[in-house]
């Protein structure tokens, strides 16, 4: 059976080597390798990400014909499966597969409507608890019989029946799994045509920097994945990453299927945390130099801020929080331990508080106002 593909054209060599891995085992039983042949090349389009600079994100996909051997078991060939799983509320559930897949739902009906049905066999019509049977169909007539596999050798007379079919199984495999090639659910990168008319490929770091209309912004998105944004242009990366997020739905989903995409979408999303990261350190060290000593031990001081860590660790009687804030009026840091029966802040909230001055502690050149008794306002 020769049947035509259009497959993406960075998933050629996986088509290849599927090809190959089934045809080993084909070859066991002198049967004819599958046959891979390029007929030609199409582009076909992304999405329009490029509009604006007169040219489209393209894909380019290759015509692909491929040629892959009946299995058949005497006068009877394989057509599909059935098999029994367990649902969520596990209740046994009955499902098919099918060569041609527009076939699979039929099959489902006819012999899989249930658990007891995926288990049946025509050839000897005893009820056991297979795991699945297969489906064969005559081949002169068109007839269906589904035959469990310990009753294969006997319903079509050839001694290697059972090995037969699970290699049509398996052929049968390869077709759906290349049909599903064939509907773009493996890309791995864009292409994009020059006014020239000459192809170069692009991943999801040049797709993102070109859609970018600035040089300014082009340059802030590549030191941003290489993790070194310098702070004149912290700015100028806070307006890059939300331009990023807002395309991400449309441009990353191209790419997150795929390994090579996976890495492409973890080093952007490093350099992005990396950024971050560095933001609230600068403005941690900002706030840090107006920070003075408050109060005298004992006293009761009030306040308003941000906290801006919030670091847990195990004591002597149990789990304990430290947390750190800095003074939105005056600039100052508080820090308290939280035990597990007070209330634990997260970072980035901004909260009132009130709290008894326990000792005063430079730390790492800050000056810090060390709290007890601290509750939240």
């Amino acid at each position: 059976m020769s049947k035509t593909f259009k497959i993406p054209a960075h998933n050629m060599s996986w088509v290849h080597k599927q090809a190959e891995q089934v045809s080993k085992k084909l070859r066991k039983y002198n049967l004819p390798a599958i046959k891979v042949e390029v007929l030609g090349t199409d582009m076909r389009s992304v999405l329009d990400l490029f509009a604006d600079h007169g040219s489209k994100a393209m894909y380019e996909y290759l015509r692909v014909n491929i040629t892959i051997p009946e299995i058949d078991l005497g006068q009877w060939r394989y057509a599909g499966a059935t098999f029994v799983y367990e649902d969520e509320a596990k209740v046994m559930r009955g499902g098919a597969k099918a060569r041609d897949g527009q076939q699979v739902e039929e099959f489902r009906e006819q012999f899989a409507h249930d658990a007891k049905a995926a288990r049946h066999c025509d050839h000897c019509n005893v009820f056991r608890y297979r795991k699945g049977t297969t489906i064969l169909q005559e081949i002169d007539s068109g007839n269906l019989m589904q035959v469990g596999t310990s009753c294969l050798i006997d319903f079509t007379g050839l001694k290697d029946a059972e090995a037969f079919a699970r290699l049509a199984e398996q052929v049968a495999g390869l077709e759906v799994s290349v049909g599903e090639v064939e509907q773009g659910q493996r890309w791995e990168s864009a292409v994009l045509p020059s006014q020239d008319g000459a192809v170069a490929k692009l991943d999801i770091v040049d797709v993102v920097a070109a859609s970018l209309r600035d040089g300014h912004g082009q340059r802030v998105w590549t030191s941003l994945i290489a993790g070194d944004v310098v702070p004149q242009d912290r700015e100028k990366a806070g307006d890059v990453i939300s331009y990023f997020r807002a395309l991400e739905g449309q441009v990353a989903s191209i790419f997150k299927r795929t390994a090579v995409g996976q890495s492409e979408l973890h080093h952007i999303n490093w350099g992005i945390k990396r950024y971050h990261a560095d933001k609230r350190e600068q403005e941690a060290e900002k706030a840090a130099s107006l920070s003075v000593f408050v109060g005298a031990k004992g006293d009761t001081v009030e306040t308003k801020g941000k906290i801006t860590s919030v670091k847990s660790w195990q004591g002597n009687w149990g789990p304990v929080a430290t947390h750190t804030m800095i003074s939105s009026a005056s600039g100052c840091v508080f820090v308290w331990f939280a035990t597990a029966k007070a209330k634990w802040f997260a970072e980035g909230d901004t909260v009132s508080i009130r709290g008894t001055v326990k000792y005063h502690k430079p730390y790492r050149g800050v000056s810090q106002t060390v709290l007890m008794k601290v509750r939240e306002q």
